[in-house]
């Protein structure tokens, strides 16, 4: 629910514009009108589409469909002799990428050289990219823009759409040859592809229309999630280079959905009330009308995740619970039920028969997806009388157990008493923790969350681990440790005792137990790892793991070891390229027949799935060699402290099975390596924050403070580090900067002049918009016109960005932080003009001592951090 705050100043009539978001209830509150008069005051509207409306003390309640973006309307509030307007201006929340698409507006309507419908949108952007010497020779089209036409609202490719058009206004012809023209399309993964073959270009109408053969070949290329599509075009003279951006997505699931109450059933009193779905990245936002079956629809949906919820305009101040829904790339028909709380609810009728409240279940709001959440209520309800004692079934021998939950939040307990006779080498052991909680609940935070731990005592090295199920089972049944451990020190005099226990507690519920097992087995087949070390150069020919170019006081990049981990959501990323890594182990006859890895993060161990063995080559006696290793992606938790990759081999040793203890890898001689993730995966909420190409392996790989320092601020951003930090032959970061290889450095947009960071003053296209105001700025003051505002804006402009410098290039742990020479730093630092003349109500400035200036840094300024000092 949107709140916003309008103040009527004393006498006035009219209450200053707010503007209101489509698709949920906007509270309007009101100041400065006298509370009698506030208590009486009726709301009515004037003009603009229709829309529903209420007040209840003195607070102003509104809702507006998504078709009603960019319109205005005006409210009327009238009571005891009193009369106010409250003037609205209506918005749709937008994708925020690159940059800023909107619906064209009205004040464009017929200058257009093409009609304008709803399926048009405009991005103002036409600007020269080249740097020249003098102002004076740069040709600038401050007029042109461009459409992009044919999408469905929302900027969605649905299935309907049959033609899709770019369109350039106020802009000289393109030139058709290729290293002058390209269409470019990208996402934040790996995507990355050229599409001008399938375009045909009118130079008449300065159009580019899809080709009718190729564009099923067109849709069927493209993946699911969020799009960039790039026009880069320049004309034949080499005048004119533009450079426009449009964020599209393809959307084909189709959701259907009902009400339903605590008890099971469908809620047939609730229609014409609304339902709201919001998707977190794609920011889309619709309302679907319960019919008198309890019915809503929501058909073409983008991959996204998004959260429903009942939009109640009859209570509008009462709190109603969220509902997450996570539609895939590849998902079709998507059914979802939404329980409500009773209080929600109301009177309930079943098929025209009144339901007793005595008769509801008590267990909140939960969205269904795929099973029936009644159902499982049913089978949770006909299993709570059952009173299960702990369960502890094991082996005569004790070389397996198995604890099972038992009654409802009672743990079972079983002990391990297991014996390794004298003079054993070795003991294999796996332990598992099976739960089928997870194919129903886990990931969603039911109440369902059974709890589980195992511990083992006598071993050289910890052996012990807990958790609960929603957190450890995501998108699994089972997880399991397992390994060879040498024990050789500790039976050489004498046997050894293996004691402990396992635990697992039913939470919530006594159906679908959680189940601890450990197996213990003599011997491994003796196979061990001499050596493990990861070479610093991948295939690529990139240097890795370790920046080479420090500089002075650490200013280009911090010392250390650094590794990009496979976290969820970074597969695509790390099929770029990996590292070679390679693999001693004796006795050199053995075979090998699986190679498996875990990551140890924050003292815990993580098991990444697979086996590695198809990655490598085995032609070498006792050893395994990986040329390009690419590590599988698992659940991984961000963290601040150092990682290791470890390591283990399974296979045979003559004819006995056998297996190694897990090893480390070592790079450079070093095991602990520093993490990085890649920022908008694990922290999807600064998914709209970005801006820019995404270059190859992913270019925001960051450190966890960086990531924190990030979500605590309002920057839109770009590059970072990329995977495994890459540096080319001149120790230069592969993604074309000096430093970026230590996963602290980022590249931040300018304040635009208004406090944002997505205008045209932010930087874009090398701060052309930036440099064109700052002539148009000098051209008012030469020739000394009475009305300066091109002046005014740059002031405001210098003004803020000093004010945000300020603040973070003098904030602790900041490195250094740069903006662009020449120009920029005369704009920024010295109040001048390009030729060093004085810009009038300027004043002087006392710039950070640590910021500084840089080439190439027109169109961004950049922030080095220590992060370890925002881990948390």
């Amino acid at each position: 629910m949107l709140t916003m705050v309008v103040t009527s100043p004393a006498q006035a009539t009219q209450i200053r514009e707010s503007t209101i978001t489509t698709g949920e209830i906007n509270t309007i509150t009101l100041f400065d009108i006298p509370d009698d008069i506030a208590r009486l005051l009726e709301v009515h509207q004037l003009s603009g589409p229709p829309l529903q409306t209420t007040i209840k003390n003195g607070d102003v309640y509104v809702l507006a469909q998504e078709a009603d973006n960019g319109r205005e309307a005006e409210l009327s509030l009238n009571g005891n002799g009193h009369h106010y307007t409250l003037p609205l201006r209506i918005e749709t929340r937008r994708y925020i990428g690159p940059a800023r698409l909107t619906e064209v507006p009205s004040s464009m309507k017929g200058e257009a050289p093409v009609p304008h419908d709803e399926r048009a949108f405009w991005l103002e952007n036409g600007y020269t990219d080249e740097e020249l010497d003098s102002d004076e020779q740069q040709v600038f089209y401050p007029e042109a823009y461009a459409t992009l036409e044919g999408l469905s609202p929302g900027h969605l490719w649905t299935p309907d759409v049959t033609e899709i058009s770019i369109t350039l206004h106020n802009a000289p012809v393109l030139s058709m040859r290729k290293e002058d023209t390209n269409i470019q399309i990208l996402n934040d993964r790996v995507f990355n592809q050229f599409f001008f073959e399938y375009f045909d270009y009118d130079p008449k109408r300065n159009r580019l229309t899809t080709k009718p053969e190729k564009f099923k070949e067109f849709y069927d290329r493209l993946p699911g999630d969020p799009l960039t599509l790039t026009l880069n075009g320049d004309d034949a003279k080499g005048q004119f280079a533009g450079h426009f951006n449009f964020i599209f997505q393809k959307a084909s699931a189709h959701v259907t959905g009902r009400l339903l109450d605590e008890a099971g059933y469908t809620l047939t009193n609730l229609s014409d009330r609304q339902v709201s779905i919001s998707g977190l990245e794609s920011d889309i936002r619709q309302l679907s009308t319960v019919d008198v079956n309890g019915e809503f629809i929501f058909p073409l949906l983008p991959a996204d995740e998004y959260t429903l919820s009942l939009v109640d305009f009859n209570h509008p101040t009462q709190q109603k619970p969220d509902y997450s829904l996570i539609i895939g790339e590849d998902s079709g028909d998507i059914h979802v039920d939404l329980v409500l709380p009773q209080a929600l609810t109301g009177p309930v009728t079943y098929k025209g028969k009144p339901i007793e409240s005595s008769t509801r279940g008590n267990t909140g709001g939960i969205l269904k997806v795929i099973q029936e959440e009644r159902d499982e209520q049913e089978r949770r309800a006909r299993n709570a009388s059952r009173q299960a004692a702990p369960q502890c079934t094991r082996a005569a021998d004790g070389s397996t157990i198995m604890a099972v939950g038992g009654k409802q939040n009672v743990p079972s307990i079983c002990t391990i008493a297991y014996q390794v006779p004298q003079g054993v080498a070795s003991v294999q052991i796996d332990v598992t923790v099976q739960s089928d909680e997870a194919l129903y609940w886990t990931g969603r935070q039911s109440p369902f969350n059974d709890y589980w731990a195992y511990e083992l005592h006598g071993l050289p090295e910890n052996w012990s681990a807990s958790g609960n199920v929603n957190n450890t089972h995501v998108g699994r049944t089972e997880i399991t440790r397992s390994q060879c451990i040498n024990i050789s020190p500790q039976t050489r005099d004498g046997p050894l005792s293996i004691t402990g226990k396992l635990t697992t507690t039913n939470i919530g519920g006594e159906i679908r137990p959680t189940r601890v097992s450990a197996r213990f087995k003599n011997g491994c087949g003796d196979i061990r790892i001499t050596e493990i070390t990861a070479k610093t150069e991948n295939a690529k020919k990139h240097k890795i793991f370790h920046p080479r170019k420090i500089g002075t006081n650490e200013l280009t990049n911090r010392r250390g070891s650094y590794i990009s981990l496979p976290h969820a959501g970074t597969a695509a990323s790390h099929a770029a390229w990996g590292f070679p890594v390679d693999i001693k182990y004796e006795p050199e006859d053995a075979v090998i027949e699986a190679v498996h890895a875990q990551i140890v993060l924050n003292d815990n161990i993580f098991t990444l799935p697979g086996n590695l063995i198809d990655q490598a080559s085995t032609t070498t006696a006792g050893e395994i060699n990986f040329a390009d290793l690419k590590l599988p992606t698992a659940s991984l938790p961000p963290g601040c402290n150092p990682v290791q990759i470890q390591f283990m081999l399974k296979g045979k040793n003559g004819d006995n099975a056998g297996e190694s203890n897990f090893m480390a890898m070592k790079a450079s001689g070093i095991k602990n390596f520093k993490p990085l993730y890649l920022a908008a995966t694990i922290a999807p909420h600064l998914t709209r924050r970005r801006y820019g190409m995404r270059d190859l392996g992913g270019d925001a790989w960051a450190m966890a403070g960086t990531i924190n320092w990030l979500l605590s601020k309002p920057f839109y951003f770009d590059d970072i580090s990329g995977l495994h930090i890459p540096q080319n032959g001149k120790n230069n970061s592969a993604l074309g900067h000096t430093g970026h290889s230590d996963g602290q450095q980022i590249d931040l947009r300018y304040d635009d002049g208004t406090g944002n960071y997505t205008g045209a003053l932010n930087g874009q296209g090398d701060g052309a918009a930036i440099k064109k105001l700052a002539i148009a700025a000098k051209k008012e003051v030469t020739t000394n016109l009475e009305a300066k505002l091109n002046l005014e804006k740059l002031r405001n402009w210098i003004a803020r960005n000093r004010a945000m410098l300020t603040t973070e290039a003098n904030a602790p742990h900041v490195r250094v932080v740069y903006i662009g020479v020449t120009w920029m730093d005369n704009l920024i630092s010295k109040g001048q003009f390009s030729d060093s003349t004085p810009i009038p109500g300027v004043p002087a400035w006392k710039k950070p001592t640590t910021l500084s200036k840089a080439n190439l840094h027109y169109s961004h300024w950049h922030m080095s951090l220590i992060a370890d000092a925002f881990c948390r």
